[in-house]
């Protein structure tokens, strides 16, 4: 048994597959958020997009060193003592 064959298998996440594309589809991108429950997005701002993230319930909230954070709007921001239904 190698040392290859113990480790578990990488699996990549969809999310981070979209994002590392050439071109990041802002639509499947925010379908994708929804899906997981996922409240921000943070996108490289040299990387090209296709899609208006507005459009896609992706609202900007502010800017960091090259990078665009953006909240999806289509998921609540929960207090501590909340859940996700």
């Amino acid at each position: 048994l190698s040392l290859h064959d113990a480790l578990p298998i990488y699996v990549e996440h969809p999310i981070y597959a979209l994002m590392e594309a050439d071109t990041v589809r802002i639509d499947l991108l925010a379908e994708l958020a929804d899906d997981y429950k996922c409240q921000y997005i943070i996108l490289n701002k040299a990387k090209k997009t296709e899609g208006d993230p507005a459009e896609y319930g992706l609202e900007k909230i502010g800017e960091v060193e090259g990078y665009d954070v953006f909240r999806n709007v289509n998921v609540p921001v929960l207090k501590k003592e909340q859940t996700l239904p």
